[in-house]
């Protein structure tokens, strides 16, 4: 499974990039998963009253979609077992050592933001410059994460791959291209 993150800040498009980078995918027959970081969700009074007497989740099921809560947090190596896609992506997540795009308003949105984990940066707004990051439209996104997006690693830092760390093999995928997680190919082929 491959991945990128989206990061801005709120108002900056982050959420409507998605929308995006998800209708192009989907013409191209990718199935595409999106985990979303959030400070506070909140959940309706019958499902909060069970996560208070001590259920481990709750799945809501309606005609329409479906919903599951965990009564922990969930950290980015529990995802694969949760989620089946070509493509996860991750919005938010913008303090983790992970690559990704960021959506800014302004520069100094985009200033704040862009670090060594910067692949692109992207406005709706008008065209942005950063320390030595590429501006690429919205529209020209997909492409451009289909080509540099690295694959998710288990997050078990085995050392398979010839890396200290997964954060290390992250950093590598950047500047090498995109590699398959060894771990998660050993684990896939059993």
């Amino acid at each position: 499974m491959r991945f990128i993150t989206i990061s801005g800040f709120a108002g900056s498009g982050k959420s409507s990039l998605i929308s995006l980078i998800i209708k192009d995918f989907s013409k191209r027959g990718l199935k595409t998963c999106v985990v979303k970081r959030a400070e506070e969700i909140e959940i309706r009074k019958h499902e909060a009253e069970f996560m208070k007497s001590g259920a481990k989740s709750v799945v809501v099921i309606s005609p329409d979609i479906s919903l599951a809560v965990f009564n922990r947090r969930l950290e980015l190596k529990d995802i694969p077992s949760l989620v089946s896609c070509d493509f996860l992506l991750l919005e938010g997540f913008k303090r983790e050592p992970l690559p990704r795009i960021v959506v800014a308003k302004n520069e100094e949105e985009a200033s704040e933001l862009t670090d060594e984990w910067t692949i692109a940066l992207t406005s709706f707004r008008r065209s942005l410059k950063a320390r030595n990051v590429l501006f690429v439209s919205p529209e020209q996104i997909p492409e451009l994460i289909l080509d540099k997006s690295p694959y998710f690693p288990l997050w078990t830092d085995c050392g398979l791959c010839g890396h200290r760390n997964c954060v290390s093999f992250l950093r590598s995928s950047l500047s090498e291209g995109p590699l398959p997680c060894p771990a998660a190919d050993k684990l896939k082929s059993q």
